[in-house]
């Protein structure tokens, strides 16, 4: 059985910045809350579930709403599991590419825990797979890891955190979102990644970082913080999970955090 208390921000968050794949000016504002983690959308709150994920391609979008998994994932390495947020574009900005901003924000304002106890009960460890890609979650101490590879560079990257707020903010946090230089080139094409520059992504060719990276496998903890986030969809905090994502995206992580939550059931 899995018990604890919700944990929630002592005060209100307000962060502005442009969208990485339309090139929005946004403002997310995100405010203590007692009802697990809600995004406002069309003067309604609805439920961050797996229910509720509009598309899942190349970011996780919720509502309508693009790239949560990097706010969602700078939440739950800090042990939030409540919040309502309102985006007033249609995605969270990307910042720096990584959560750092997000985390680093989150305690700077502090975190509260609130009653009552909340309860749940996980059957079991689920995987979805895909050819040679999986994603496996379940009951666990909150190990979290990820698996990238392309080739012939970076080649195989592999990379494991264990869930600790402390370390998941030099970790895992600043590691930043990344493409490889012909995916970048096929996106601009279709009129994305308007917002993206040199600063805010990781981009690499068939020999090396055209930018500078900030650890030599910064796309494996860049997938670990993704995955992280979006197993926020879970309901359960990071904490109480076990996740396995080798050569993975969003689509995975969605599919296997919906089927863990059928696999949960709440105790009253």
């Amino acid at each position: 059985m899995i018990s604890f208390r919700s944990t929630t921000l002592r005060e209100s968050l307000r962060m502005e910045g442009t969208g990485l794949f339309l090139g929005n000016r946004a403002t997310v504002v995100v405010h203590p809350g007692s009802s697990g983690l809600r995004l406002r959308s069309s003067n309604e709150w609805i439920e961050i579930a797996p229910e509720h994920v509009t598309t899942a391609e190349r970011c996780t979008a919720v509502a309508g709403v693009r790239l949560v998994e990097h706010l969602l994932s700078a939440l739950g390495g800090a042990g939030v599991t409540d919040v309502d947020i309102e985006v007033d574009g249609p995605e969270v900005p990307i910042l720096d590419g990584s959560s750092a901003p997000w985390f680093e924000a989150i305690q700077g304002i502090g975190l509260i825990e609130q009653d009552p106890t909340r309860a749940f009960e996980v059957e079991r460890e689920v995987t979805v797979a895909e050819g040679d890609a999986y994603v496996s979650v379940g009951p666990g101490d909150g190990v979290f890891r990820a698996v990238y590879e392309r080739y012939p560079f970076p080649g195989r990257l592999e990379f494991s955190h264990r869930w600790e707020p402390a370390t998941y903010g030099f970790e895992v946090a600043p590691a930043r979102t990344f493409a490889a230089e012909e995916d970048v080139k096929r996106m601009q094409s279709e009129g994305l990644l308007s917002g993206g520059t040199t600063e805010n992504a990781l981009v690499f060719g068939q020999t090396g970082y055209f930018t500078a990276c900030r650890f030599d496998d910064e796309p494996a903890r860049h997938k670990v913080l993704d995955c992280m986030g979006d197993m926020m969809l879970c309901g359960i905090p990071l904490r109480f999970l076990n996740a396995s994502a080798e050569r993975s995206g969003h689509r995975l992580h969605i599919a296997a955090a919906r089927a863990l939550r059928l696999a949960t059931r709440r105790l009253e």
